[in-house]
């Protein structure tokens, strides 16, 4: 998946997050639980009628499980099989652009700016050997409070890649 591939699942409704926790000395690598963004789904999730999302990565396996206010899906693939896992932060640098020329002539232009920093969003895409893949759009949650930055998603990826090396090394 190129740097524009991901770039349009970005520019899809991001997920925000509500939990993340990175543990690299495992079994239990990475948690991230994420909702809608929104205030409706903020209160939704509040009163447990949420649309959660959850991926997780272990020693051995990615457990994606995708909900909805009609059902869940919940996806499990072993790292073993994993044939490329790809990863970006991207960055609406056109909100960043429009915001800077807005600037000058009117005051609105900071809200271009503001859009900017608060709408990167990281993307994690991950292909197995049996054609399925998972992929998670992430941007930070304002309201939880919980942030995701380059330097996680690179983490995270790091992670998914050496268990995705170790698991085939075992195979």
């Amino acid at each position: 998946m190129g740097m524009s591939a991901l770039a349009s699942t970005a520019a899809q409704a991001a997920l925000v997050v509500k939990e993340l926790k990175i543990n690299e000395d495992g079994p239990h690598y990475v948690h991230i639980v994420a909702r809608q963004a929104g205030a409706l789904a903020f209160v939704l999730s509040m009163i447990g009628i949420d649309s959660t999302t959850v991926f997780d990565v272990y020693e051995d396996r990615i457990e994606f499980i995708e909900g909805s206010l009609s059902g869940r899906l919940n996806t499990c693939m072993p790292l073993s099989s994993v044939s490329i896992a790809t990863s970006g932060f991207v960055k609406p640098f056109v909100l960043l652009i429009l915001g800077v020329l807005l600037l000058p002539v009117f005051c609105v232009g900071i809200i271009p700016i503001i859009s900017y920093f608060l709408s990167k969003s990281l993307v994690v895409n991950i292909d197995s050997n049996g054609n399925s893949s998972v992929t998670i759009c992430l941007k930070r949650s304002v309201i939880e409070g919980v942030e995701i930055n380059e330097q996680t998603a690179f983490k995270i990826v790091e992670i998914i890649k050496n268990r995705t090396l170790a698991q085939t090394a075992k195979a």
